[in-house]
């Protein structure tokens, strides 16, 4: 009940909610994969953070919009999207060296202050020409800790914080860009890599169970001249779709690797995608980590399976 996202939520009122929206795995680097390259992580080969690099041979969605004469840069805000796991593939800048760095157990991590700052400073360069930008905020994990007055207001919910704190990171460039006269031209679109179980089914943050908490993340697309301003769905969607639906937005040909769908029927009011449709989910820390067994799970409209060693059906 409290305002957690204020700037996020004025996005979503100005275009497209989707309010199922999956990662396929509960884990920062295979979740970025599979955003970038439209595909499941048994298609693009990285499971788990640190234990594999991105394919050269996958193609991504900023190698297809910098082939397009878009200028194209990230700032991401954790180790576990450094370029040594060749997630920066596409990219003509790519921001992976901070300033003031922070551990968060093994990982280092940027601030969301210096992520907006960077990332402003780019669009204040860059922001006249075509471009594509991502930039990534890393504060909603394990410890939370938010800086003050986010600490302060979330005293009881330090990771409501974060969220808050990222948010507020959020709304800095999304003001550069109306600062800029670039807001209402520019497509935005929100998402996340995973949740966090918060203790639910005895898990204190993500990565072993694919449980909803832990799978379903935020994803909003504010489209210039879009038509279903305010529209919210319920009808499952992934992050793989990303990619296939920004394809078809700039006016790219379907990538034939690709997985997902083209949300554009959506976004621009004209109707909706297929019902029935199959979303792929897993998570091998399990095994990696603890010699337990790995999960996967298929979801299908109002249906989830977990395929374990104790199956689940929800």
């Amino acid at each position: 009940p409290r305002p957690t996202t204020p700037n996020i939520d004025a996005v979503a009122r100005e275009g497209v909610l989707f309010r199922n929206a999956y990662s396929p795995v509960p884990v920062t680097l295979p979740a970025h994969s599979s955003m970038f390259s439209g595909t499941f992580p048994p298609a693009h080969g990285v499971r788990d953070n640190l234990h594999q690099r991105l394919p050269d041979s996958t193609f991504t969605l900023a190698e297809l919009l910098k082939s397009r004469g878009l200028a194209t840069a990230a700032v991401v805000s954790s180790f576990v999207l450094d370029r040594r796991f060749n997630i920066n593939q596409g990219f003509d800048s790519y921001d992976d060296r901070f300033q003031a760095v922070h551990m968060v157990g093994d990982f280092s991590e940027r601030k969301g202050d210096e992520t907006t700052r960077v990332a402003t400073q780019w669009l204040a360069t860059h922001g006249r020409e075509p471009f594509f930008l991502f930039v990534h905020y890393y504060d909603p994990h394990d410890p939370y800790e938010p800086p003050e007055p986010f600490a302060s207001t979330w005293a009881d919910d330090p990771y409501s914080g974060e969220v808050a704190f990222a948010d507020h990171g959020v709304g800095g460039v999304l003001e550069k860009l109306r600062e800029m006269g670039l807001y209402d031209s520019t497509l935005i679109v929100i998402t996340g890599d995973h949740g966090e179980m918060l203790g639910e089914h005895g898990e204190a943050n993500h990565g072993f169970f694919i449980y909803e908490s832990a799978l379903k993340v935020p994803l909003i697309f504010r489209v210039p001249g879009g038509k279903a301003m305010g529209r919210q769905v319920d009808q499952p969607v992934g992050l793989i779709d990303i990619m296939p639906t920004i394809a078809g937005l700039v006016g790219a040909p379907a990538q034939k690797q690709a997985q997902g769908l083209d949300l554009s029927p959506w976004l621009f009011g004209d109707g909706a995608g297929p019902a029935g449709r199959a979303l792929y989910a897993e998570t091998i820390a399990p095994t990696t980590y603890y010699g337990a067994s790995s999960l996967l799970g298929v979801i299908v409209d109002r249906w989830k399976y977990i395929e374990t060693s104790r199956p689940e059906l929800y």
